[in-house]
């Protein structure tokens, strides 16, 4: 399966999740929009792409439907990672299929929840504000120590995702991932940040050995929103 997800055109910054999913001895994700992908069943992942605007062909809603299954590959890993899923009560009362597509999945979430390795809870509606509404919070740790973890709400007034690397004790070469200002299909034109305990390193994509530009996280967070809109 793991082979599966090479072969399908999928987004860059996504088969690189994928690959992280498939070492990480620890997921951690709370969700405010959608039922998780490593969660959906076929049935109601195809409907949720098939939603999108603008419209997928049905070839590329089948691949893009393809790789979301082989990432469930993570589920049948040995030894099993810890897992756990935190869903907004909304995201399981929004209708997305029909009747039967919502029978399916909630099937699916039932089998999901009874594995051991797995925990699966469920933020009501009637809760008050928090920050993980303002988009999905994701966190993978890995077996030497170190973790990454991407937040779609820190960032999504600049139209990105950042991945965020907490190296403990980590490589002295941190781990480059492409920023959501990427162009062009596959993200080939952009700039590129790696984030350590206490350093935002920030370089061209092309131009990888070249001049790297280093932050705190305070001045990070200061520059994001003065970029967004330059």
């Amino acid at each position: 399966m793991k082979e599966d997800v090479k072969k399908v055109r999928y987004p860059k910054k996504v088969r690189d999740l994928a690959a992280m999913e498939a070492r990480a001895v620890e997921i951690g994700v709370y969700e405010c929009n959608n039922i998780h992908g490593l969660l959906q069943t076929p049935e109601h992942a195809r409907a949720l792409l098939e939603s999108w605007q603008p419209a997928y062909t049905p070839e590329d809603v089948e691949r893009l439907v393809a790789a979301r299954m082989a990432r469930q590959a993570v589920f049948e890993r040995s030894p099993a990672p810890a897992l756990g899923f935190v869903l907004e009560e909304s995201t399981l009362r929004r209708k997305v299929g029909g009747t039967m597509v919502r029978r399916q999945q909630f099937e699916r979430l039932l089998q999901v929840g009874r594995l051991n390795n797995v925990t699966l809870q469920v933020m009501p509606m009637d809760s008050g504000a928090h920050p993980g509404l303002s988009g999905r919070i994701e966190l993978l740790k890995f077996e030497d120590g170190t973790g990454v973890g991407r937040s779609d709400g820190a960032f999504s007034a600049a139209g990105r995702d950042m991945i965020r690397e907490h190296a403990a004790g980590g490589p002295s070469e941190p781990t480059w991932f492409k920023s959501s200002y990427s162009s062009g299909p596959d993200g080939e034109s952009c700039v590129e940040i790696a984030v350590t305990t206490a350093t935002v390193h920030v370089r061209d994509s092309k131009h990888a050995d070249g001049p790297r530009l280093r932050l705190s996280p305070e001045a990070w967070a200061d520059f994001v929103p003065y970029a967004s809109e330059s």
